[in-house]
This record gives C-alpha cells, structure tokens and sequence, in this order.
C-alpha cells in the first residue's frame, strides 16, 4: 500500500518541476532581442547578484534555525518575519503541504527517507524536462536544415547539443543541491536526536519531533534501522555533496590549463589556454562566480560552515541543547572564526560582496551574543538583572546630577 505522504509528495514536486520547466520554455522561446539579453547579462554581472543572493541566502538559512536549533523564542513583534523568512528554507515541509492525519500516519524512518531522497527525484525531474527540451530543439534543427538543403553542413552538432545539455544539468543539479543542502542536513540530524517526551507518554526518550513510538534504544528493531539511514544519509549529504562540490571546483580552477604544442619551423610554441569556458567551467559557475581565481575553493568553507551551523551543532548538548547556553557559545566561535578568515583571505571579486557577507556574519554573530546574554538571564533565580541595571543605571545618573 502506498503511503498518502508519498503520493502527496510525488504529485507536488511533479507540479513544481513542471511550472519550472514551462517556465524554462517560456524564457528561452520568448522573443527578446540580443542585445536587451547582453544588457541584462552585463547588469546582472556588474552590480553581482548571484553573490548577494547567495549571501542572504545563507544568512537567512542560520536565521531560521535560532529558534529550533538554539532555543532563541522571538518577539511576538518579529514573528510574522520569521514565518517570511520560513519560505527560504527549502526543505521538503515548506514545499510540499501535508496533511496533518497524512503526516502522522507516516513513520519516522518514512519521513527520513523522504527528506533524503526528495532532492534526487525532483534533480531527476528537472533533468528530463531539459533533456526533452534538448531533443525537440535537436528534431526542430534539423527539419529546418532539410528544409534549406544546406548539406551535412548545416546539420545540428551532437557534440555540442551534448555539451549544452550537460552543462545545463550540472547547473541546474548544484543550484538545487545547493539550495536544500542545510534544511537537509537538519532534518537528518533532527531524525536521530532524542528528546524529552511530555509527562503523559509512556517512553522515557523519544526519537525525532513528532514519532512518539520509537524510544531511543539501540536494541530496538526501528531505531537501528533511523540509525542505519542516519548513517548512509550524513555520508551523501554532509560528506559526499561538499566534496563533489570541492571536487568540481578543483576540476575547474584557472591553473588546471590545456596546453597544447605546436611544431612551426623546428620551434615548438606552448598555448595555455583557460578552463573557462568549458561546459563543466560554465556548469559550475554558480559556485565560482564571484570569487577570485586565487580562491575559487572558497564555496566549499562556506558550505562546511553552514552545515556546522545549521546540523552538526544538534549534537553539542543533545539532552537540552536548545535551551542552554553550549551550543550558542560554539556557533560564537564558529562565526568569529570565519569572520577573521574571511577578512584576511578576501575571496571576492567585488568590495561590497566582501563587505555584505562579513556584515552578514557580523550579525549572527551579534544575534548569538544576545542569546547567550539571554539564556544567562533566563537562568538567573530570585534577581531581575533587567530592572536591576536600570535601577543602577538611574542611581549613578542621579548621584552625577547631584554632584557626588
């Protein structure tokens, strides 16, 4: 029998890449001149918008894991921005809407499974809409040359029709993977993390958020089996997916150079010639873009670091870490490590991308202070350090006016 969840699934990321594939068609079949495309491009090139989108992204990727992850409860005032700032999250809850009854008729090693395997099929998706696409302009090409009787000459490249197709895979495979890659690791790390269940359950420990039947024993048939997929979950997405991007950008970096020799005279002449326009160069590009060429590796420091932030930090204090103090303190140091590396290496192109993403971190970094400040006044018993600091704060302005 098939679960509800899983056709619910299925059906809206059906609907999903086919809005995005229409809408593929629709942009590269519309009739826009060339050079209101080159205008486009320059602007887009000159004022960095793949950069900031990727720094705010990022940003607000940590943003909404305060409350969930680090215990931090918002101002009712900040609320409806934090539900905003919720559609940025790019995780399978957010997209696919899910009936409640449908939801909790579904086990907890079902929902892992489908938090880890959504990516590929909707990348699957997207991939054969490109690859259709590719065939109906292969078939419209070569109508149009029989047509004109322009001779093997005129006909439709292979090679290059290939080259195209795979590139645009590539692209549109880092850009999804790239997207979802911090959502995913939580809910992988989520999964396996055991929580105090309310005073009327009968378990001790429970498994995940909202599973209350599999307690967190080891002997037990469900909870070695989350754990099992916890395992071959954290090695493709924590592991295998910042290295294949490491691996990408290592494949392209501007000294990896064709040489080739040419024999003039007796003289042999070596030609270098760049990697940059390469279909795995022009694949890739989303995640090299904007840094300099000296530390195009960047991407992946900024991957590992969101991971830390947003997943492997579950594990630091797991009986109450997201009401106490440890995992805050790490995310400090976290943020000031990278904030101190990132000003001394400089990675971008651009000032002002610099400039933005150390604002950025500046300001997790500040928002994980006031946590931690926070958390310590929460803690306190029988003392209002609020009102008590206003209290001395009047006191010595008084003491001043009064000239003691």
């Amino acid at each position: 029998m098939i679960n509800c969840a899983v056709v619910t699934i299925a059906s809206a990321l059906l609907h999903k890449s086919a809005i995005l594939f229409l809408a593929y068609l629709g942009f590269h079949h519309l009739a826009i001149p060339k050079h209101t495309l080159d205008t486009i491009s320059n602007i887009s090139t000159t004022i960095s918008i793949q950069a900031k989108f990727k720094i705010i992204i990022s940003f607000i990727q940590v943003v909404i894991t305060f409350q969930p992850i680090y215990g931090l409860h918002m101002h009712s005032a900040f609320l409806p921005w934090f539900h905003f700032l919720q559609k940025f999250n790019f995780g399978l809850s957010e997209l696919v809407s899910v009936s409640g009854s449908c939801y909790a008729s579904t086990s907890m090693t079902t929902r892992l499974l489908l938090n880890v395997a959504w990516p590929f099929a909707f990348v699957g998706l997207l991939i054969g809409g490109l690859l259709l696409h590719t065939i109906g302009m292969v078939h419209v090409e070569r109508q149009r040359n029989r047509q004109r009787r322009s001779g093997g000459g005129g006909e439709v490249s292979l090679t290059d029709v290939m080259a195209t197709f795979w590139s645009r895979s590539l692209y549109v495979t880092i850009v999804v993977f790239y997207l979802v890659l911090p959502s995913i690791c939580r809910s992988i790390f989520d999964a396996v993390t055991c929580k105090q269940p309310p005073l009327d359950a009968a378990s001790t420990t429970t498994t995940g958020t909202d599973d209350r039947n599999v307690t967190c024993d080891k002997t037990e048939h469900n909870y070695k089996w989350i754990l099992q997929i916890f395992v071959a979950s954290f090695v493709i997405w924590c592991v295998a997916v910042p290295l294949l991007f490491l691996a990408l950008l290592l494949s392209i970096r501007p000294r990896s150079i064709l040489r080739r020799h040419i024999t003039t005279n007796n003289t042999t002449i070596t030609i270098a010639t760049p990697h940059h326009n390469t279909p795995l160069a022009t694949g890739c590009r989303f995640l090299s873009n904007e840094y300099k060429d000296t530390m195009i590796l960047w991407e992946f420091v900024d991957v590992v670091r969101k991971i830390l932030l947003t997943g492997i930090v579950i594990f630091i204090d797991v009986e109450g870490g997201d009401e106490r103090i440890l995992r805050l303190l790490v995310a400090i140091v976290i943020c000031m490590a990278y904030s101190s590396i990132i000003s001394l290496a400089c990675p971008y192109k651009r000032t002002d991308d610099l400039n933005l993403a150390v604002v950025s971190n500046t300001l997790l970094t500040i928002c994980f202070f006031g946590g931690c400040y926070y958390s310590s006044m929460q803690g306190r018993r029988g003392y209002d350090y609020y009102y008590y600091y206003y209290y001395y704060y009047y006191w010595r302005r008084t003491r001043r006016r009064n000239g003691a």
